[in-house]
C-alpha cells in the first residue's frame, strides 16, 4: 500500500513539474511570436524600407540592442540583427 502511495506522489509531482515547464515554454514562444509580429508590422508601417531600424522606432517600448548577424541566403537583404528583451525574455532577431 505504501509503495503505491509513493509511486502516486512521485507521478503527481512529475506531472506538476512538467506542466509548469511546458507552460513556461509556451509563454516564451508566445512572447517571441508577438515580438516577431510587432517588428514585421512596424517594418511594414515604414513601407518595407531597407533602412528600417527598430532601435530607433521601438526602443521606447522595448529594450532593443544591436546583435550579431546570422547566416542568410544570398538572395536576401540583411536588415540587421537585434536582441529584443520583452517580459524578461531575450529574443534574438535577424531581419532580412
Amino acid at each position: 500500500m505504501t509503495i503505491i502511495l509513493v509511486v502516486a506522489v512521485f507521478g503527481a509531482s512529475g506531472y506538476r513539474y512538467y506542466a509548469a515547464l511546458d507552460a513556461r515554454k509556451a509563454a516564451m514562444q508566445m512572447t517571441a511570436a508577438r515580438v516577431c509580429l510587432l517588428l514585421c508590422e512596424s517594418w511594414r508601417g515604414v513601407k518595407g524600407s531597407e533602412t528600417y531600424d527598430p532601435t530607433a522606432n521601438l526602443s521606447s517600448d522595448l529594450t532593443i540592442t544591436t546583435g550579431t548577424g546570422l547566416a542568410k541566403p544570398d538572395d536576401f537583404t540583411l536588415l540587421g540583427s537585434y536582441i529584443v528583451v520583452a517580459n524578461g525574455i531575450d529574443c534574438y532577431v535577424t531581419m532580412s
